[in-house]
């Protein structure tokens, strides 16, 4: 479990010491790779599957205040995101050297990993949490995350927070219909008293958030193995 730099990017490599060879991409929380993305991607490896953390924000430290979190994730360009989450992917595959490589997104990164996943149709498996989806977009971003849901030829496993305040019910609506009109198996689980960002342990002590985390994770770990592990 370590820090690296790798292809011109900075992320958090967690190693299986087990399992088939599949591995994960992680695309954190807005608030980058913080020590909590760091225990899902250990957690995530202790199940048996080498996880990648990409790094939004190489050379910056941590932040929790919003205001700032809200300014560094503006500056990011989803045109940009998805050339390096392919690059994550090409590590994972040639210098890693894992056999079946799916993606893991939280908010702001299950956003990205909608839309990387239209775009790279090496991965295997899906799967946004509680992905972070503004109606009218926001004029900084450059693709329609529900228009790219429905081109993803992977299976999909969406999680979504009923008291999602960003990505509201219609939206949710739109986006699982889109889904659910592929070719690709789709799994929907909804937690309807949960916040959105349920899986941050610090900004969500509550007990019906600490629920959410209880029932989903080992269902989105175990969709993650099901199709990684063959």
């Amino acid at each position: 479990m370590t820090d690296i730099d790798f292809r011109g990017l900075s992320g958090y490599l967690a190693r299986a010491t087990s399992g088939t060879g599949g591995a994960v991409l992680l695309v954190p929380f807005a608030f980058g790779l913080n020590q909590r993305v760091r225990d899902l991607a250990d957690d995530l490896a202790a199940s048996g599957l080498t996880t990648l953390v990409w790094d939004p924000y190489p050379g910056l430290p941590p932040i929790t205040d919003h205001h700032q979190i809200r300014g560094r994730a503006a500056a990011l360009k989803d045109s940009a995101v998805i050339a390096e989450l392919t690059t994550c992917v090409d590590h994972l595959r040639e210098d890693v050297k894992a056999t079946r490589i799916g993606t893991i997104g939280f908010c702001m990164g299950g956003r990205f990993n909608l839309l990387h996943a239209a775009r790279d149709h090496r991965l295997a498996a899906v799967v946004p949490y509680f992905p972070t989806i503004v109606r009218p977009m926001p004029p900084h971003l450059e693709v329609d995350a529900v228009e790219a849901a429905a081109a993803i030829p992977a299976p999909v496993h969406l999680i979504y927070a009923g008291n999602d305040h960003l990505t509201v019910r219609d939206t949710f609506v739109e986006l699982r219909d889109a889904l659910e009109n592929r070719d690709a198996p789709t799994t929907v689980q909804v937690y309807p008293h949960a916040s959105h960002g349920f899986m941050d342990l610090d900004g969500h002590p509550e007990a019906v958030d600490q629920a959410a985390r209880d029932a989903s994770w080992p269902q989105a770990v175990a969709f993650l193995k099901a199709h990684l592990d063959a």
